[in-house]
């Protein structure tokens, strides 16, 4: 569980803050990421089930916050999106989170949680 939420958490936090510094820290709305990949961090320290539900809670969360982008995808291509650079911070954050959970419920990724 650790091997995968650290560097999930890691990214996340790395997407947050790169998007910000491109937004010229004018967009708060950038570090989002940074929230979940703190809270990844911060689950992995709980370890065991408990840590491994809220870890999977979390990257839910992340998917469902970071799904909304899909209603406009088709403007990080034309460049009509109003804010692109949050619209590709929040693509990479679903990406990532979908490959977490997939990750988290595989057996081998429950079997770590026990």
């Amino acid at each position: 569980m650790k091997l995968t939420a650290t560097p999930y958490g890691t990214l996340l936090i790395l997407i947050g803050l790169g998007a910000f510094a491109i937004t010229g820290f004018d967009s708060y709305t950038a570090l989002i990421p940074c929230g979940f990949g703190l809270l990844a961090l911060v689950l992995t320290r709980v370890g065991g089930k408990v840590g491994w539900v809220s870890l999977l809670v979390l990257g839910i969360l992340a998917i469902g916050g970071s799904a909304r982008v899909f209603k406009e995808i088709g403007g990080l291509f034309d460049g009509s999106h109003g804010t692109p650079i949050a619209g590709w911070a929040q693509l990479a954050m679903f990406v990532l989170s979908v490959l977490f959970v997939l990750t988290l419920l595989m057996p081998a990724g429950k079997a770590k949680a026990k």
